[in-house]
């Protein structure tokens, strides 16, 4: 079965009520007509990366038998100024399993922030 909006967006009311400042923001959407569903999680720094996984991974435990057909896939970013750091990119696999192709936010990238993204206008 493949994940639906009204699915999505229950998703994001528990990821929502189970943060306890491990993130600051958190978007989500569905692509593909229910092929993925993507979360992308902006962190206020990397000391609070594993505990929004964990967080993150419990909530979407709940949801991954009933919709095998939908991909799941988090990113972790953190606003850095001008820059941004992108911790991790955690796909379907990882997520299901719990099992990291290598250990969390080991291998970050440092970009230049974009004026808009999936969080919104980063200008200000």
């Amino acid at each position: 079965m493949k994940i639906e909006e009204s699915v999505r967006r229950k998703i994001n009311e528990e990821l929502e009520t189970a943060n306890r400042g491990a993130w600051v923001q958190l978007v989500s959407e569905i692509q593909y007509f229910g092929d993925e569903l993507c979360i992308f999680v902006r962190i206020s720094d990397g000391k609070n990366l594993a505990r929004a996984y964990e967080l993150i991974r419990s909530v979407l435990t709940r949801y991954m038998d009933a919709y095998t057909d939908t991909k799941f896939s988090v990113g972790f970013s953190e606003k850095r100024g001008e820059m941004e750091v992108r911790w991790d990119a955690l796909d379907d696999d990882e997520l299901r399993t719990g099992k990291l192709y290598q250990p969390l936010g080991s291998d970050p990238d440092l970009v230049p922030l974009a004026d808009q993204d999936v969080f919104g206008d980063n200008r200000k």
